[in-house]
């Protein structure tokens, strides 16, 4: 067989771009819709994350098979945000981390009352959805530190979301 042809490369259509997608946060436990279209709009980058299935090995008489294990998830996916003038961001962590277990008690709470949903859409030229996939039980595993260089640039606020699994139209 040949090496493809430009006319089969042209066939494969335009590339995905970086700048097409949509994180949406459901069921978020702070300031409700206003917290969730605050994080959608100062998103600037995410992960969408994958899954690993583990290999099984079975051996005999010096052969070996491989076969499907378990399958699994990191557990862990980075989103940043641009900051505002506000500090809009940091509030919603803040908040959010006090949901999950607070400084004065160090008491927390039931996981059903801070884990969100998060819908990570991916989308085309045009806007139209190609993708889209659930991330179940997230929630924030840091407030940040914030940098702070006398520099006159845009503050980031990147974010270690902490998730339990995820769910695609294969699913």
């Amino acid at each position: 067989m040949s090496k493809p042809t430009l006319d089969e490369f042209e066939s494969t259509g335009d590339p995905m771009l970086d700048d097409n997608f949509e994180i949406i946060f459901s069921n978020l436990p702070v300031d409700g819709m206003d917290g969730a279209k605050s994080l959608r709009i100062h998103t600037k980058t995410g992960t969408l994350p994958g899954a690993t299935i583990e290999e099984v090995i079975k051996e005999a008489f010096g052969y070996q098979l491989r076969y499907a294990g378990r399958k699994t998830f990191s557990g862990s996916f980075q989103m940043e945000f641009n900051e505002n003038h506000q500090a809009k961001i940091l509030k919603i962590m803040r908040k959010w981390h006090a949901k999950i277990r607070t400084t004065k008690t160090a008491l927390g709470r039931f996981k059903k009352e801070y884990a969100a949903t998060v819908t990570f859409r991916l989308l085309d030229q045009t806007g139209a959805l190609v993708d889209e996939t659930t991330i179940k039980g997230v929630w924030p595993g840091q407030v940040p530190d914030y940098q702070f260089s006398g520099a006159a640039q845009a503050v980031p606020c990147s974010i270690d979301f902490k998730f339990d699994y995820i769910l695609t139209d294969a699913d």
